[in-house]
């Protein structure tokens, strides 16, 4: 099932006129093996309105897998989406009390290298020392101050904080460093 599939039949059962909710709770009462859902994909099928748009009553497989996952035991899933921070923020995906369990694990750390890197230019160099530099000079103030983490580490219940513009002159001394050295290797 992939996103703009439109879910015709479960198990055999019409749901083509059904709603996104009545969709998920049929799905939830099949208590047999397996769960088979006949898909309408592309504008195809008898849920096209004929212009190649769906009706309005349909319900869409991406909305129902979102929505099946919040109570789900077992969720297979690609392992940026556990492994990136952003994606899992974004999907919603929390990680407490759960089994991971990687396939093809030999393109983790690949993945996970992309994900904690980034290509900047000039322009966003710039706005980066622009915006270190105004919180830079901010004021001390509880009201400014940041959680930096522990030195136990990252699976520490202890935390270290810090003011912000304290945080923020040490990055913009970091990155000046690192323009400094980009520039001379030119």
């Amino acid at each position: 099932i992939k996103k703009g599939d439109k879910i015709l039949r479960v198990n055999g059962s019409d749901v083509s006129r059904s709603d996104a909710t009545a969709v998920v709770s049929k799905i939830k009462q099949v208590s047999a093996d397996p769960l088979m859902l006949d898909v309408s994909r592309g504008g195809s099928g008898s849920l096209s309105s004929g212009d190649g748009g769906y009706s309005s009553r349909s319900a869409c497989p991406y909305y129902i897998s979102q929505v099946l996952s919040k109570d789900a035991d077992i969720i297979f899933a690609p392992y940026n989406y556990v492994l990136d921070p952003g994606i899992r923020e974004a999907l919603g995906i929390e990680l407490d009390n759960s089994v991971v369990i990687l396939d093809e694990a030999h393109n983790v750390e690949s993945t996970l290298r992309e994900a904690g890197s980034g290509k900047f230019g000039e322009f966003e160099l710039c706005e980066l020392i622009v915006m270190l530099n105004e919180n830079a000079i901010t004021e001390r103030s509880t009201s400014n101050m940041m959680d930096v983490g522990g030195e136990a580490g990252l699976l520490s219940t202890e935390s270290e904080t810090a003011y912000l513009c304290d945080v923020a002159h040490t990055l913009l001394l970091f990155v000046e460093k690192v323009i400094t050295k980009l520039k001379t290797a030119r």
